[in-house]
C-alpha cells in the first residue's frame, strides 16, 4: 500500500505535526522518542477528531495545538504539540488547514451517511 502525501506540517519543540488527507500524524525524533516510549509516532484520523485546541504563545513563552479524540482518551499528551514565538505562524496555518479538512470529511461523511427517515414522519 502506497503511503499517503504529507499536505503540510510544522515542526515543534515537542515533535512535528503533519496533516495527510485523511489523518494527522504526530511524529517525535531523538531524544523525545524516549520521552514517549512507543509513541514516537502517533496518528489520529480527522474523522475522529472532537475538538481542536489553538494556543497562541503569551510573552514569549511556549504555545500548543492540542487534539481531543471523539473516544474521550486520556492521551492529550500524545496529541499535543508545543511550539515558540517564532514557530507560531506555522502552526497557524496548519491549524487552519487541518480545520479545512475536517470539514470537507464531515462533508463527504454526511453527503453518504444519510440519515433514514421513515415515510410517516414526514
Amino acid at each position: 500500500m502506497m503511503e499517503a502525501p504529507v499536505l503540510t506540517q510544522a515542526k515543534g519543540i515537542n515533535g512535528t505535526l503533519q496533516l495527510l488527507p485523511d489523518r494527522i500524524r504526530i511524529v517525535r525524533e531523538g531524544w523525545l522518542s524516549n520521552l514517549y516510549g512507543r509513541h514516537t509516532q502517533t496518528e489520529l484520523p480527522l474523522a475522529q477528531i472532537a475538538s481542536t485546541e489553538f494556543k497562541r504563545t503569551a510573552g514569549g513563552l511556549a504555545g500548543y495545538l492540542a487534539f481531543h479524540d471523539d473516544s474521550e482518551r486520556e492521551r492529550y499528551e500524545d496529541f499535543c504539540v508545543s511550539f515558540l514565538k517564532l514557530q507560531e505562524h506555522r502552526f497557524e496555518a496548519i491549524y487552519k488547514a487541518i480545520e479545512e479538512r475536517r470539514a470537507l470529511i464531515m462533508v463527504q461523511h454526511a453527503a453518504t451517511h444519510l440519515d433514514y427517515i421513515p415515510q410517516e414522519t414526514l
